[in-house]
């Protein structure tokens, strides 16, 4: 880990390191990450990149990363997901908490259908689509506690109950 001393990414810098797999740049000072910036990670299966204050993600900035299973963006004051995660068929953790997230975009969970555990807790959200955790058969732990809609965690006993829960209380 190169705690704060990062604050751009040049994806040259990673060329020939195509076999690595995990990546930590947690609590640097990255601002935004380009299109082009993971190009060379296809073999990245851990990227930690909370802690930074990222003011843009290109919305293709994770494309690359095809065999990603845990993406770790917490603490980073997003307010909003600009960015898709579509190409991460293989991700099982997401961790987007302690951020000021509002509301999660319709679809954007769509392609991650092997996701088991997802951190949304301290944020802001206030409503969650109904379609967000369809198709999503392995998730077993969602934390969505301190959020304006809910605070409540769900795991594999009463994930089952979240539909019906999130229906009323963030429709």
């Amino acid at each position: 880990a190169l705690g704060s001393c990062v604050k751009t990414l040049n994806p040259l810098n990673f060329k020939g390191l195509s076999k690595l797999r995990d990546l930590n740049l947690q609590n640097n000072q990255i601002t935004t990450i380009n299109s082009a910036d993971f190009q060379y990670l296809g073999s990245l299966v851990f990227l930690q990149l909370s802690e930074n204050n990222f003011s843009r993600i290109s919305n293709d900035a994770f494309d690359p990363l095809v065999n990603l299973e845990a993406l770790y963006l917490w603490g980073n004051h997003f307010k909003t997901i600009n960015f898709q995660i579509n190409s991460l068929t293989n991700l099982r953790t997401l961790s987007l908490s302690k951020n000021e997230i509002m509301d999660i975009p319709v679809d954007f969970l769509k392609h991650n259908k092997k996701l088991t555990v997802l951190d949304l807790d301290n944020n802001k959200i206030r409503s969650i689509p109904n379609t967000t955790f369809d198709g999503l058969d392995d998730l077993n732990f969602v934390d969505l506690k301190d959020n304006q809609c809910v605070n409540a965690t769900f795991n594999k006993d009463n994930i089952h109950e979240m539909r019906e829960f999130l229906k009323i209380h963030c429709p």
